[in-house]
């Protein structure tokens, strides 16, 4: 299993370039599909508590940020980690 979850870390960090450039910011599957449909069913509220599990590069948890949402986030990949750190003034990292 642990080799598993290492090839499957790798893998992750090997792609983490290829994804930010993909999703960024977000692109239409995100704006069009993806998005609103999160928003309306999480239906957030300031101050309330989220936890992003495999968050990536960030960006479900930048946008639940913009709504007033407390975001804790993590990524068992350390690259797609670095790569929400470019996008965000403030960031925690634990190893």
């Amino acid at each position: 299993m642990r080799k598993a979850n290492e090839a499957t870390r790798q893998a992750w960090n090997r792609n983490a370039a290829f994804w930010d450039e993909r999703m960024g910011e977000g692109n239409d599957f995100v704006e069009v599909l993806l998005w609103p449909a999160t928003e309306r069913l999480l239906g957030l509220r300031p101050g309330e508590r989220v936890l992003d599990v495999a968050c990536g590069n960030g960006l479900t948890s930048r946008r639940l940020a913009a709504l007033r949402a407390a975001v804790v986030a993590f990524d068992f990949a350390e690259l797609p980690i670095r790569h929400c750190s470019l996008f965000i003034d403030s960031l925690f990292i634990v190893h």
